[in-house]
C-alpha cells in the first residue's frame, strides 16, 4: 500500500505527462480548490483563505508536478485561466475578480461597486453567508483531515 501512495504522489519527471493530457488539455473540471484557513496565531482570528489547487489527474496529483509540466510546455499563462475559471465558479455571486497588477481594471471593479450598492449588499451578504457555510475552521479543517486520510489511504 505504501509503495502505491509513494508511486501515486511521485511517479514521474517533472515537466513529463503523457501524450493524452497535457496542461493545454485541462479543463474546470479535472482541478478543484482547497481553500486552507490562514488563523492570526497571537488571537486565533481566522482572517482569510489560501486557495490551493488540486488536479485529479494522477499524473499531475503532486502540485509541483502540476507547475512543473505547466513551465515545460510554457502553458502557465493557460493553466492559471482554468485555475480562475474553477475559482470563479464557486463564488460567482460574492466575489469580484480583476486580473492581478491591472491597476485599470481594478479601479473600474471599484467605480462599478461604488455606483451599486445593492450590488456590494448582496456580494456581502453571500460573501458572508459562504463563509458561514462553507469556510469556518471547523468545515475547512473537517475537509483538510478528510484530503489527509484520503492521501494516506492512496
Amino acid at each position: 500500500m505504501a509503495e502505491d501512495r509513494l508511486s501515486w504522489t511521485f511517479n514521474g519527471v517533472p515537466g513529463e505527462a503523457s501524450p493524452a493530457s497535457t496542461i493545454r488539455s485541462l479543463t474546470t473540471s479535472d482541478i478543484e480548490m482547497v481553500f486552507q484557513p490562514i488563523v492570526e496565531l497571537a488571537t486565533g482570528t481566522l482572517f482569510a483563505h489560501e486557495a490551493l489547487v488540486r488536479c485529479k489527474l494522477p499524473q499531475f496529483a503532486y502540485p509541483p508536478l502540476l507547475f512543473a509540466a505547466a513551465e515545460a510546455e510554457h502553458a502557465c499563462g493557460y493553466l492559471g485561466s482554468v485555475i480562475r475559471q474553477q475559482t470563479f465558479q464557486r463564488c460567482p455571486d460574492a466575489a469580484l475578480f480583476v486580473p492581478v497588477n491591472d491597476e485599470v481594471a481594478f479601479a473600474k471593479a471599484i467605480i462599478e461597486l461604488m455606483d451599486d450598492p445593492l450590488r456590494c449588499k448582496k456580494m456581502g451578504e453571500a460573501g458572508r453567508k459562504r463563509v458561514e457555510e462553507k469556510l469556518q475552521w471547523a468545515i475547512v479543517g473537517q475537509n483538510l483531515v478528510d484530503a489527509y486520510r484520503t492521501l494516506l489511504r492512496a
